[in-house]
């Protein structure tokens, strides 16, 4: 284990909480690291503060509790899953400064068609004004019934989590730090194609694309989430000793 103060900042989805972190956050603590388990804007809090955010406050906030982090420690990680893991990616295509970004489940776009008919027709939202979650994303039912996140929210919020999808997109050329995507081959909600378009679409040479073979969407918490961990602790620890 490096001498070196080593920190995390861990970064839920869309709609979710910083508790589908936890694992990772434990397991991590447990390998002697700093983590920074944050919670989001709009999250934890209620649908209606949810539908009223714009990409650039989830981001600035994410960016501001990375800044802090980087000052108590001499090298930082970002990591996040599904729109936590864009914008994990979106951090490392502004911060030449972190030593690695690790994004799971990360959404290359909106995989649901109909959010494209949303932004084409927004007065479908008053047709439609809310959307539900019901955790058959995550294939482990015990994890399934105690999930945190809301069970409802605005169809509006929608957008800004286009805006930040696409921001992310326009950016990933831009990604110059190693960088580790990783993906469940059976994830229901966030395809495989879309771990594999993030990939070629960056540039960096230093980055790596890996899978698991059971959970869903929830890597953190689902099936699969020890080999999930012993994955990204083989690239931390190498990233840490490449960067020595």
């Amino acid at each position: 284990m490096s001498q070196e103060k080593i920190g995390f900042i861990l970064i839920h989805g869309f709609t979710g909480t910083h508790f589908e972190m936890q694992p990772l956050e434990n397991f991590l603590k447990n390998e002697g690291y700093i983590v920074n388990n944050i919670t989001l804007p709009g999250h934890e809090t209620t649908a209606e503060e949810h539908a009223n955010l714009t990409w650039l406050e989830i981001v600035n906030y994410a960016n501001e509790k990375l800044i802090e982090l980087k000052n108590e420690v001499d090298k930082v990680f970002v990591a996040g899953l599904s729109m936590g893991g864009a914008i994990s990616l979106y951090l490392a295509s502004q911060n030449l400064s972190i030593t690695g970004a690790i994004a799971m489940s990360a959404p290359y776009k909106i995989p649901d068609f109909r959010a494209v008919f949303l932004k084409l027709f927004p007065f479908l939202v008053k047709l439609m004004p809310f959307q539900y979650n019901t955790n058959e994303e995550i294939e482990d039912e015990e994890v399934k019934k105690a999930h945190k996140c809301y069970n409802k929210y605005y169809t509006k919020s929608v957008f800004w989590l286009m805006d930040l999808l696409k921001e992310t997109r326009k950016n990933l050329p831009k990604i110059s730090v190693p960088t580790l995507i990783l993906h469940s081959i059976r994830d229901p909600s966030v395809p495989v194609s879309h771990a594999k378009k993030i990939y070629d679409k960056i540039t960096c040479k230093d980055k790596t694309l890996l899978f698991i073979n059971e959970g869903g969407h929830i890597i953190p918490e689902d099936l699969g989430k020890e080999k999930a961990f012993s994955m990204i602790k083989q690239w931390v620890a190498s990233q840490i000793q490449g960067d020595s």
